[in-house]
């Protein structure tokens, strides 16, 4: 159970998630397929920009990539 009081919460979660004990690879890829998780708005909005920049550069590399094999 945790804490009431903010401060106390913060050390209660940063003392847990520092102990070698914690495994964080397994607590992000749990987090990730678990139904009921809300990534904060400000996650959701980096990684649909990232995603968008992703998609930009990928299809730069396509067109490129036609050019060359029409234009050679």
């Amino acid at each position: 159970m945790l804490p009431e009081e903010a401060s106390q919460i913060n050390m209660a979660v940063h003392k847990r998630v520092q102990s070698s004990s914690f495994k964080k690879t397994e607590f992000a890829l749990t987090a990730l397929v678990d139904p009921n998780w809300n990534s904060p708005a400000y996650i959701r909005d980096g990684l649909k920009w990232l995603a968008d920049r992703l998609g930009v550069i990928e299809d730069e590399k396509q067109n490129n990539i036609a050019g060359h094999r029409h234009g050679a």
